[in-house]
């Protein structure tokens, strides 16, 4: 008999185990029990023999990620928790394999998904932790590369801990070393676009061809007006499209949770424009060429990027980001209505979210200061006597 087995074994009997029980515990128990047995053994041993062990509780088995039930595994935890909309469940693989190659140091092809699921997630170290961040910090400028990995390994470590791999005090000390904070601060050409930047936009698509004049028009109109990112509006079909109530369903969110966004008149002639082009037959609202809506062919982030890039250049406005226009949404916004009203319109969860795009600048905050209440200095300048009489 193996000494795994003789473990398990001894793990059942110090938790008193049904006399008369098959001598295989596996056989009488599921794997969530033995794996809950052999974990208390060991924290009885930690209690009795601290001197074994070094800092906070963890599993001491590697291998006892691979004893839970596969619906407690943390990486299927991670995943279900995931929105289960287009490749998002396939971009969270994508980027735990890459975490893992990482954390490996090797080359993320090599990486196979019985990899990822065999792995003691639960035995990173606040060492390895901190190589990690500093190995992707090396790798990628881009902050939302690096928030996106690093927000990855956070996340199933926390699952880890769920699932009683880990404990919370050793938890944090990993997390210690994974801060998201500074990964996701504002970009660096994060800017809030005025009236006449946004109209310049608009107004350079007339010298494209038809039917992509009218489709990015709409694009941004929508964009500028409800503060949309730029993958819900590709994630939009033409039946989230209430024309009557004037109002878009997205199903696509960042958070996972579907929301009705109001459009204003105004961009209802943008899309009634666009839908000539398009057709009103079923499919995605905007397509990256005619004929495509049939096919369920979307329009893609890059490709809406592209062509901002292209009318911003064309508008002589200097480098556009698609993002800007939630900023200038928000911006705008704050400075006229309540912030929860804001948050609702950009579907943020907290106001804290909704107060990170508020990108107002010293003007503004001159003109807020002004606006306090103050009585006007009522000391004059001092004479040339009183201060000879202070010299004396």
């Amino acid at each position: 008999m193996d000494p795994m087995h003789d473990q398990n074994a001894a793990s059942f009997e110090a938790l008193g185990a049904p006399q008369g029980a098959s001598s295989d515990p596996r056989e009488e128990r599921s794997s969530l029990d033995l794996f809950l047995a052999r974990a208390a053994l060991r924290r009885a041993e930690q209690e009795a023999h601290p001197e074994r062990f070094t800092g906070p509780w963890v599993d001491p088995d590697p291998a006892a990620i691979k004893e839970l039930p596969e619906s407690r595994h943390p990486i299927t935890v991670f995943l279900d928790e995931s929105k289960q909309t287009r490749g998002h469940i396939a971009n969270r693989k994508y980027s735990i394999r890459h975490v893992l190659a990482e954390l490996t140091h090797q080359p993320r092809e090599s990486v196979t998904w019985d990899d990822v699921v065999s792995y003691p997630w639960h035995h990173v170290t606040p060492d390895m932790a901190r190589e990690f961040r500093l190995g992707i910090y090396r790798k990628y400028a881009n902050r939302h590369s690096r928030h996106t990995y690093i927000q990855t390994l956070r996340s199933i470590l926390g699952r880890c801990r769920q699932a009683n791999l880990i404990s919370m005090e050793a938890l944090v000390q990993v997390w210690e070393q994974l801060p998201t904070r500074g990964s996701r601060g504002r970009a660096r050409h994060a800017r809030c676009l005025t009236p006449a930047e946004v109209s310049a936009v608009l107004s350079a698509t007339t010298d494209s061809e038809p039917f992509l004049a009218a489709r990015d028009s709409a694009i941004f109109a929508l964009m500028a007006t409800t503060g949309m990112r730029v993958s819900e509006v590709v994630g939009l079909d033409l039946a989230d499209w209430d024309r009557r109530e004037e109002t878009l369903v997205l199903r696509e969110t960042k958070n996972g949770q579907d929301r009705v966004v109001p459009v204003d008149s105004r961009v209802k002639a943008y899309l009634d424009a666009w839908l000539t082009h398009r057709g009103g037959f079923p499919g995605p609202l905007f397509t990256p060429i005619p004929g495509r809506a049939r096919a369920g062919v979307h329009m893609t982030t890059k490709a809406v990027q592209e062509r901002l890039g292209i009318l911003a250049q064309r508008a002589q406005i200097g480098l556009v980001h698609t993002h800007d226009f939630r900023r200038t949404v928000a911006t705008t916004l704050l400075r006229t209505q309540d912030a929860s009203i804001v948050a609702g319109l950009l579907g943020h969860l907290s106001l804290s979210s909704t107060l990170t795009y508020d990108l107002s600048g010293q003007q503004e905050h001159r003109h807020a200061i002004s606006t306090l209440p103050l009585p006007e200095c009522a000391i004059g300048p001092e004479t040339e006597g009183a201060q000879e009489d202070d010299e004396g």
